[in-house]
């Protein structure tokens, strides 16, 4: 082996970040865009390389459509869709699909419902007609649909003593309420033990449909052959409801709503907001300014609460952007004697980026750096193209938005970044949620005079109030 001579190596300063260069652009695969009958849109990309097709089929059905006393009905009736369909048991089902080398991930989020396969190419025929027997024929039999309610029921159970799961529910709720985007996927026990199979029949057949939906397929296939392909395998899908819209959210009452955990030697935090839609002109102008304040390690809030002060293993912010009104968020968890310290710091930052310490000068230019240099690793992939290509389509974007990312986030001025922190971060109503040991932290609460301090037993009572 040779001998390194460390004498001659050139020193590094290893306290500074290192100097990066200019951005590559990114270049997105052109879709075709073919719609069948019963309103099921097919868009593909062919991408070589490798033979293999990237499918993603997207439902425009969320948990915000869940009907508001059947909480978790969208999730579970999703979630029994691969449990059989038509001649194939839940076993038959999943064995079918492992054949090809594949398996469906489901993923239920509040404005759509994707199923999903990644898969050789020569298989693809057969996986679109296996999906397209899920969507028009599951089986929903009696004996899945008790093992799944009753997994879910377990795992609501288990939540209950879990403080960041408690955490994040409070926070949809607070910031919520009773809005369709106020509860997470899997709902609650009450609503989800009530429901009936019959129920979770009839919201497939409403909300489950092919009106609005959007098949993505990518990889080494060309679009007329998937075209004829879905046209096959869909051809028995019902239409549904037409797709409907979230409701405007209401401006969410300032409050800080402690959660007792008797004992808990960490407080978890949840700091939050209403913000945008996706469709918003200052995405990438908030993108940026996440980034910088609590998106990624070096970022203002968890410099301040970590690096500086100790308080957390680490604390970071995101604008869940969604087709209604979204939020903006941060969450950490803090020692428990660090609670009203770390709350303090964190609506300094958030001020401070809107006032007296704007997105400015090299802290701006290693921002916007970072996330375009950055960008192109998340279209390297058949799957990560056709995630970009479903968000796409879900949100209505742009058929250039992938091109053009990287140039409007160069494009960003000081200005800019001031003004979008002006709308969307600071100031505005919050909601703050504190879950750990009221007893030892609500008195530096209320001491802050940010907001008024109200303890409650359950995360539920803020979307009930």
């Amino acid at each position: 082996m040779a001998r390194v001579d460390r004498a001659h190596r050139p020193a590094v300063d290893r306290t500074r970040l290192p100097q990066v260069g200019t951005p590559a652009d990114v270049s997105f695969p052109s879709f075709s865009r073919h719609q069948l009958d019963g309103g099921l849109t097919v868009r593909t990309a062919r991408v070589g390389g490798l033979p293999l097709a990237s499918v993603l089929l997207i439902v425009p059905a969320g948990t915000s459509r869940d009907p508001g006393d059947r909480l978790g009905l969208t999730s579970l009736t999703a979630g029994l869709m691969d449990e059989g369909a038509g001649d194939y048991d839940a076993i038959g089902l999943s064995e079918a699909f492992a054949r090809l080398g594949t398996h469906v991930e489901t993923d239920v989020g509040a404005d759509a419902t994707t199923f999903g396969v990644t898969l050789v190419e020569r298989h693809l025929e057969t996986a679109l007609s296996l999906l397209g027997l899920m969507m028009a024929a599951p089986r929903f039999a009696d004996a899945d649909f008790i093992r799944e309610r009753d997994l879910r029921l377990s795992r609501l159970l288990q939540m209950r003593e879990m403080p960041p799961a408690i955490a994040d529910r409070a926070m949809l709720a607070s910031a919520y309420g009773r809005h369709p985007y106020g509860h997470g996927a899997l709902g609650r026990e009450s609503t989800v033990s009530a429901i009936t199979r019959d129920e979770i029949v009839a919201h497939h057949a409403s909300a489950l449909g092919s009106a609005g939906a959007t098949l993505i397929v990518c990889g080494d296939v060309d679009a007329a052959r998937v075209e004829q392909a879905a046209a096959s395998a869909f051809a028995g899908w019902h239409e549904g409801e037409t797709p409907i819209e979230p409701p405007p959210a209401a401006t969410p009452e300032p409050g800080l709503w402690v959660i007792d955990r008797p004992g808990a030697a960490q407080t978890e935090l949840r700091v939050a907001r209403l913000s945008t839609t996706r469709l918003t002109p200052d995405y990438h102008a908030l993108v940026v300014l996440n980034l910088a304040l609590g998106g990624q390690f070096v970022s203002r809030i968890n410099t301040r609460l970590r690096e500086e002060k100790g308080y957390t293993y680490g604390a970071r912010t995101g604008f869940d952007l969604r087709r209604g009104d979204g939020l903006f968020i941060c969450q950490t968890a803090v020692a428990r004697d660090a609670t009203a310290d770390a709350l303090h710091d964190i609506f300094g930052e958030l001020q401070g980026i809107a006032t007296d310490r704007p997105l400015e000068g090299e802290e701006l230019e290693r921002a916007k750096t970072s996330l375009a240099r950055g960008y192109a690793r998340g279209v390297e992939t058949v799957d990560q193209v056709a995630r970009q290509a479903a968000q796409i389509a879900l949100y209505g974007l742009a058929d250039d938005h992938v091109d053009r990312f990287v140039p409007q986030v160069r494009a960003l001025t000081a200005d800019d970044l001031r003004e979008a922190a002006a709308r969307w971060i600071w100031p505005a109503p919050y909601v703050a949620v504190a879950v750990g040991d009221a007893d030892r932290i609500e008195a530096g609460l209320r001491a802050l005079d940010l907001a008024p301090v109200r303890r409650v037993a359950d995360p539920w009572e803020l979307r009930d109030r």
